[in-house]
């Protein structure tokens, strides 16, 4: 259990100014906020063992499709274009 003294070192690490009852509050809230922290901390640890080893886990690589099954309908939809690229215009100064 934490008395007033130790509220009073506390305040003083924090830099804070409490009245004699606010400290007299804080001394039966302190030790409710304590066991309340434990509660989860041990839960915080149970997770931990049941989540166990994260992996990802991923499909096999392979061919979606056949190569260039759909480069024609793709470049038909080429606003300008040259053979089978994409044209553009300029648009970076090389001066």
């Amino acid at each position: 259990m934490i008395n007033e003294s130790e509220i009073e070192k506390l305040a003083t690490l924090a830099r804070v100014r409490i009245s004699d009852e606010e400290k007299k509050a804080l001394v039966e809230e302190i030790d409710t906020i304590l066991e309340y922290v434990d509660q989860i901390q041990d839960v915080a640890g149970d997770a931990e063992e049941v989540a166990g080893e994260h992996r990802n886990i991923l499909r096999e690589d392979g061919e979606p499709h056949e190569r260039g099954a759909y480069t024609e309908a793709i470049v038909e939809q080429f606003p300008k274009r040259e053979g089978q690229s994409l044209s553009v215009r300029k648009v970076i100064d090389q001066g």
